[in-house]
Parts: structure tokens; sequence; C-alpha cells
């Protein structure tokens, strides 16, 4: 049984997905004020026209506090297909 049911996560489109992998790819740190602005950097570029505003809107990546919560979003998912798989780490001490 998965640990986190995948209805229980937040949703991303598979465009915001992929801008967040690039944004990611790019980015020297793994600070997430950094990916934000690689995110933002990678909007301005694939949407240089008259509906940019629109097209961020649809992806809910407007301003900084969507993007970094699509990010957080990006990267929850990314933890649990690891958990659920088996391929997490687990050299944190437990505390229980």
């Amino acid at each position: 049984m998965d640990l986190i049911s995948k209805g229980n996560l937040p949703k991303l489109s598979p465009t915001a997905t992929e801008i967040i992998k690039q944004a990611i790819q790019a980015c020297p740190t793994s600070n997430r004020s950094d990916i934000c602005s690689k995110v933002g950097e990678i909007l301005q570029e694939k949407y240089l026209d008259s509906n940019k505003r629109s097209k961020m809107a649809s992806l809910g990546m407007e301003t900084t506090t969507e993007i970094k919560e699509k990010i957080d979003s990006y990267m929850l998912k990314q933890m649990v297909h690891m958990i659920n798989k088996g391929e997490f780490d687990d050299d944190c001490e437990k505390t229980n």
C-alpha cells in the first residue's frame, strides 16, 4: 500500500511539472528561492507573447508564492514516489 495515496497529493499539470523539472536541472543549488527564480526565467522565455499572463494563471504560477507551492508539490511527489518504491535512503535516526 502506498504511504500517501495519489489522490491526496497536490495536482500539477504536465507543463508545470516539466518547467519545474527544467528549473531544478538548470539550478546549481537545491535552494527553493533559486529554483523559483529559474522557473520565473523559464516562464518569461517560454511565454513572451501577449498570452503570457493567462498561461501563467492557467498553470497556477502567477506569483512567487504560487510558484513555490508548485515546487513544493513537485518535490513532495518525488519524495513520495521514492518512498513508495523503496528508493529513499533511511539513514535518519528513528525518533520512536
